[in-house]
């Protein structure tokens, strides 16, 4: 199983995420007739594109820090951090994404406790609370024939098209604060010029898209 982490500011919600998901998978399995256990699932988190951007590219190391660390105390059993410029990344930034773990390993000690995160009455409420509502959905998914179903004719697709599209507005407008994109000109505070910002690809698939793509229009 794969979950990718968001953000330092959600990083209470995406401990809780892995937590819920190793619950939800083997009620999941119980229901199908067959037993797993928590122990045997192995979970891979990765840190995520979502919420990075060439805009802020020295942010973006903190974000990968922050959700590396949250897959740790999730529970991920092998955490991957990826480059910030996936597409051609420089030896700077493949140097960076290998140290991220490291100095985590060697600042924190996190590889020396089973399970950081135990106990926390926060945590424990969120993950419960996480679970109802993915129990929830898809007993809604089953009502109108199920996964297959729904995914087959785009309505799980266009769902979550319109929650992204939501986001990216909602940055562009400034309603969701995103340092280093909508808060603080961080084009202007780097190196970056305006021809390399020119000739940046573009990816919808990140929260900064909207306004990257108007910035691009006056660079």
């Amino acid at each position: 199983a794969i979950a990718r982490l968001i953000s330092a500011a959600e990083n209470f919600p995406e401990i809780a995420k892995l937590k819920a998901l190793r619950s939800i998978l083997v009620d999941l399995a119980a229901n199908l007739g067959g037993e797993i256990s928590q122990e045997s699932i192995h979970l891979i988190a990765s840190t995520s594109k979502w919420n990075k951007s060439i805009l802020d590219q020295d942010t973006s190391l903190v974000r990968q820090t922050y959700e590396a660390m949250a897959g740790i105390l999730g529970g991920a059993n092998a955490i991957w951090v990826r480059t910030i410029d996936e597409k051609n990344p420089s030896s700077l930034t493949k140097r960076i994404a290998r140290n991220v773990s490291t100095i985590l390993r060697e600042e924190t000690s996190l590889d020396k406790v089973m399970d950081p995160a135990a106990g926390s009455y926060f945590l424990e409420g969120l993950q419960n609370e996480l679970v109802l509502k993915v129990l929830y959905h898809l007993e809604e998914l089953e009502k109108t024939g199920g996964w297959k179903v729904n995914f087959l004719t785009g309505t799980i697709q266009s769902q979550l098209n319109a929650t992204a599209s939501k986001a990216q507005e909602s940055v562009l407008k400034k309603e969701k604060t995103l340092v280093g994109v909508n808060k603080y000109d961080m084009l202007k505070a780097s190196n970056l010029t305006n021809e390399q910002f020119a000739n940046h690809e573009l990816d919808n698939s990140r929260l900064s898209f909207l306004v990257e793509l108007e910035k691009l229009k006056k660079a």
